[in-house]
């Protein structure tokens, strides 16, 4: 399954129709519970609504991995006939589904959801309850608001980690200016979380103004921190770091900042030198010179 599962997850970059139509196919018939999986992560990518009732069958199925994937492309998707389903998730007694099902059900956009989540500010996880409070600060909660700017104001613990986390994909425009302020936040382990989750959620929301700071945290102490930076480089498709992401591959000690470099260059020159720094430089070179002769 591991050659269907790559080609699942490479078929996101191409939404035509078509596509689409494998991708379902794939959800419904392949044994693979990994191929299915990156199946539902293409068709959240992709969002198209036709993909909306595999993926709410896949909500019943037997595997708790899956059924959490199938709720991430729904709210992707935002899917709003499958809000209820996904709040039977929060009842399963998992914190992981709850965590899952928190955060689709903020992503989706479907107020119906307010009861069920403002249920879990009661919990003794605190994480979750962080969790909820941001999907209700998605859904339009002012308390929410406000409690999630505070959060975000320490630059230390877990609550301000789950809550960039929990932000991700939708955070709203007014908080991104906070999340790049965490990145700032440097010389102590107690930042890793943070910064990591903070530089993940910028890289998802396409918030090229923090461009800058992510790559100036490319040399942070933690390789974590690096990774993540990298991530949200590829994910904003920043040309801006194609040279310090050449620098990072060459020189990182850490082969996962590496190996995230190497995806972050293909995804935003297209180009394909795979683990070859000297190739990558002498590319950059010819761009560079090719556009001296213009």
């Amino acid at each position: 399954g591991s050659v269907r599962s790559k080609a699942a997850a490479s078929l996101r970059h191409f939404p035509e129709a078509r596509v689409v139509d494998s991708l379902v196919k794939m959800l419904i018939d392949d044994p693979s519970s990994y191929v299915c999986d990156e199946a539902a992560k293409s068709l959240g990518r992709i969002g198209d609504k036709r993909a909306a009732e595999a993926l709410r069958l896949m909500l019943l199925d037997d595997s708790g991995a899956l059924r959490g994937a199938a709720a991430r492309a729904l709210a992707a998707i935002k899917d709003d006939q499958a809000t209820e389903t996904i709040i039977k998730l929060l009842e399963e007694g998992y914190w992981w589904m709850s965590e899952t099902a928190v955060d689709a059900l903020g992503d989706m956009g479907d107020r119906r959801a307010i009861p069920a989540l403002k249920k879990l500010l009661k919990t003794n996880n605190e994480g979750l309850q962080v969790r909820a409070k941001a999907a209700l600060y998605k859904l339009g909660d002012e308390k929410a608001a406000s409690e999630i700017m505070d959060t975000l104001k320490s630059t230390y613990g877990r609550a301000c980690a789950e809550a960039a986390r929990a932000l991700g994909r939708s955070c709203p425009r007014e908080i991104l200016p906070r999340l790049v302020k965490l990145l700032e936040s440097t010389g102590s382990v107690s930042c890793d979380p943070c910064q990591t989750a903070a530089a993940k959620a910028i890289g998802r929301t396409g918030y090229k103004s923090a461009s800058d700071k992510l790559i100036d945290s490319l040399d942070d102490w933690s390789g974590g921190v690096r990774q993540a930076c990298v991530i949200a480089l590829g994910g904003l498709k920043e040309e801006r770091a194609v040279e310090p992401l050449i620098e990072a591959l060459a020189n990182d000690k850490n082969d996962n900042v590496r190996e995230a470099a190497v995806e972050a260059l293909e995804e935003i020159t297209g180009e394909n030198f795979g683990w070859n720094w000297q190739r990558w430089r002498r590319w950059l070179e010819e761009q560079e010179n090719a556009g001296d002769r213009q």
